[in-house]
């Protein structure tokens, strides 16, 4: 075919070490079983831990009822036997599913016969026993097949024991029924399910302990939700009655509640928020939500997958239902043993979060309380107590794969759904802090000053109808016909009603004095809070701006400053052409760095002068131009963003440039000077777009947008007021938070764990600043033309 070769392919090389390398076999990674079992207690972190997987794998099996029964604990062999009504298991299950070290046959998510996803998925549990006990026989029943099988488990040959685990074996019996009560020896049918007979009891159970045990299980199950077939019941065989009998599932109590929130996660990442009372009609509800508004850190969609969250609220005290009244006492035992927010994964609780005991506070309410100890009429200052909440979060292993329980059983996986799952929840508890705070502070009595007030306004007005009543009785007398009894008897009456009145102007100017009292504290603390506040937190935020914007230039001078220092000066004869370009360059990025600290410097400085901080008429315009002036280089340099400023009378937008004479030369200065002019502290205002600017900057970072970074303000001149528009394209505020964002400590910023963070006193100052300084109103819009947050400003304008 035309003698045409086909060049082969060059063999790679091989290294000289390889030539004489032959294969010899294979070799497996194992295990001795004294380090098996030591990692099984390990990751059961405790024997009631032990004992509710146990619990677990009874329900896996289909069971509807589970018997814990101890014997003989006031001796020296005590037992615990642990019986099901399941399915129960023959031979073939013992060997090669309950014998295998983590079998995947509870991983495949398939639902048992009574349509029970299986709770257990590491196939750890059975190493619980180990921990329990010493010795472990577990006899079962297949339903509908005999004989029944029983396994003998000497725990104590795995202690010190190097032999691989596979070679320790356990004898395997065929029993021709397990009909037997192991505690009493007595006849007892057992028609299917799986008995576990433990032996040589590692701990001490007596009745303190048992009852920890006892309130543990009985908060396995979710409390809002049906028994769904299955029950425990428990039995000391000490005839304790504070142990013994069914474990209880409380759920009359929820009825005492004050408010019932309800809110969800559904498959499509939409949030919905309810809040509701038994006590009134009133009902809260945020609006179905997708999550990245509701959340805006994170995707279109939360990691954590859908789920419900579901918390009561209860301010501790006597609450009168239909069928009864609960007393505070009644109250608080209840909450004291199931108070905290838990977490259930198909019905089954996920320790230890919500522990009653205030261990397991995922969400920091303790913490927050503590931080935040407002009354409730305190509205965005007031935090719920842990030990106010009964509340829970539904997840399951099929539609929220991301929160996986770690090996120990305590606790779930560290990752990007827990975080989202924290996310949710805390905006939940937020939501309802704020709503409920602000229902309180509308129903709430009457301040001290308030009562003060009234008191004195009734005071005196007794002490006038008595003054008028004195003054009629001796208006009324005619002093001629007095005689010299009569006299003396309207005498002693004139003396008792002057006592009577004398008496009422007493009490009345001390009420008067009480209220003007009540009024200046109220007053004085009011205006200190706010002048600290207003003072301190507007000049923090310059300084924090200041030096977080010349920290970087700062750098970059010291780092050209030593570059010259290592080059210049050592070869100034012999530049190159190349080496002096580079000097060139150098020089004016070191210039550059140090005009913008300079300008900073500048800004900081004049926004503490004392001219800044009187009220005075200015023009708002100005303002913006100078603080615009000494972001320039910061925004449209260091970070690329797009900022546009439109002024009144202008048909086109100003664009901010780094080098400000490019901009403001197209501005006539007469022109920004006369413009949007206010009655007001100019310190305030620089504060305001201070913040604006600086809040964008932060709504800006890693937002992942196929659009520019831009900020747009916009003044407004109509007669009577003077209006700003300022939006971004950042992340936007929250769905929902549009009235939260200006309360004090309010924050959305949030770290890598979905922990908050940050003072939440900014936008707080601003709101101050514009309505309390200024007499204007501010609100903002959660999502604009641009993406991010839109700010609107009224103030009133001066015209003259």
């Amino acid at each position: 075919m035309g003698g045409h070769r086909v060049k082969p392919k060059a063999r790679p090389k091989r290294k000289t070490g390889e030539r004489s390398r032959q294969r010899i076999g294979g070799v497996n990674f194992s295990v001795t079983a004294r380090v098996a079992m030591q990692l099984g207690r390990e990751s059961i972190s405790s024997s009631i831990t032990a004992i509710i997987e146990l619990v677990k794998n009874a329900y896996d099996a289909d069971a509807t009822k589970v018997d814990i029964k101890f014997g003989a604990l006031n001796t020296k062999k005590p037992l615990l036997i642990i019986e099901d009504d399941g399915v129960g298991m023959i031979k073939e299950d013992i060997r090669d599913l309950w014998m295998v070290i983590g079998t995947s046959n509870k991983t495949s998510l398939r639902r048992t016969r009574k349509g029970r996803i299986p709770t257990g998925e590491k196939g750890l549990g059975r190493l619980g026993l180990d921990r329990l006990c010493s010795r472990t026989r577990l006899q079962s029943r297949r339903r509908g097949s005999a004989p029944a099988v029983e396994l003998d488990i000497n725990w104590k040959r795995y202690e010190a024991s190097n032999k691989r685990l596979e070679r320790i074996r356990h004898n395997l019996y065929s029993l021709p029924n397990i009909d037997i009560d192991p505690l009493t020896k007595r006849k007892k049918r057992f028609p299917h399910g799986t008995r576990l007979i433990l032996e040589g009891l590692k701990d001490k159970w007596d009745q303190p302990s048992l009852v920890t045990l006892r309130d543990e299980l009985s908060l396995m199950l979710s409390p809002f939700a049906r028994s769904k077939g299955f029950s425990i019941r428990f039995d000391s065989g000490m005839a304790w009655d504070a142990v013994d009998g069914p474990v209880p599932h409380p759920k009359i109590q929820l009825r005492a509640a004050r408010w019932k929130v309800l809110a969800r996660i559904d498959d499509q990442g939409t949030t919905s928020i309810s809040m509701s009372s038994p006590l009134h009609s009133k009902i809260f509800r945020q609006r179905k939500t997708p999550w990245d508004e509701f959340a805006k850190h994170a995707e279109s969609k939360p990691a954590c997958g859908p789920l419900s969250f579901e918390f009561y609220y209860f301010p501790r005290t006597k609450v009168a239902l239909p069928e009864q009244t609960l007393g505070r006492k009644d109250i608080e035992r209840f909450l004291n043993a199931n108070q905290g927010v838990r977490i259930y994964r198909d019905g089954f609780r996920v320790k230890p979060y919500g522990d009653p005991n205030g261990q397991g506070d995922w969400l920091r309410l303790a913490y927050r309380k503590t931080q935040n100890p407002a009354a409730v009429t305190r509205v965005g200052d007031w935090r719920v107590g842990y030990n106010q909440v009964i509340g829970a979060v539904f997840i399951s292993r099929r539609k929220n794969p991301a929160l996986q329980d770690q090996t120990n059983r305590e606790g779930i996986f560290q990752g990007e759904g827990f975080r989202d799952l924290r996310v949710f929840a805390s905006r939940v508890i937020a939501f309802f802090e704020y709503n409920n705070s602000k229902f309180e502070n509308e129903n709430a009595p009457q301040p001290r000053a308030d009562q003060s007030q009234k008191r004195a306004r009734v005071a005196t007005q007794a002490s006038l109808e008595a003054m008028n009543q004195l003054a009629d009785f001796v208006a009324s007398t005619d002093s001629s016909s007095l005689t010299s009894r009569k006299s003396a008897a309207w005498l002693s009456d004139l003396k008792i009603k002057f006592n009577r009145a004398t008496e009422l102007l007493k009490s009345g100017y001390i009420a008067t004095e009480e209220s003007e009292e009540a009024v200046q504290l109220e007053l004085e603390r009011t205006r200190e809070e706010k002048n600290t506040m207003a003072n301190l937190a507007s000049l923090g935020i310059l300084t924090a701006s200041f030096g977080h914007e010349t920290l970087g230039a700062s750098g970059v001078a010291e780092k050209n400053a030593t570059w010259l220092k290592a080059n210049l000066t050592k070869n100034a004869i012999l530049l190159t052409p190349k080496l002096k370009e580079e000097a060139d360059l150098t020089l004016e990025d070191l210039l550059d760095a140090a005009s913008q600290i300079h300008a900073f410097a500048k800004f900081s400085l004049d926004s503490v002068s004392p001219a800044k901080r009187k009220r005075k008429v200015f023009s708002l315009a100005t303002t913006v131009l100078d603080v615009f002036r000494a972001f320039a280089e910061s925004l449209v340099i260091q970070r690329n963003i797009l900022v546009r400023l439109k002024l009144p009378g202008r048909s086109d937008e100003v664009r901010i440039a780094a080098d400000s004479s490019s901009w403001e030369a197209s501005l006539k200065r007469s022109e920004v000077e006369t413009a949007l002019r206010i009655r007001a502290y100019p310190a305030d205002w620089e504060s305001i777009f201070v913040n604006l600017i600086t809040n964008s900057v932060w709504a800006m970072e890693g937002v992942k947008s196929k659009g520019d970074r831009h900020i747009r303000m916009e003044l407004k001149s109509e007669p009577r007021e003077c209006v700003v528009v300022f939006e971004d394209s950042g992340r936007g505020v929250e769905a929902g938070t549009e009235q939260q964002i200006f309360q004090p400590t309010f924050s959305t910023k949030r770290d890598i764990a979905g922990n908050i963070y940050g003072t939440g006193m900014g936008l707080a100052i601003v709101k101050s600043c514009v309505e309390e300084n200024s007499g204007g109103s501010i609100r903002v819009s959660a999502k604009g033309e641009l993406g991010g947050a839109v700010f609107l400003i009224r103030i009133p304008r001066v015209n003259k």
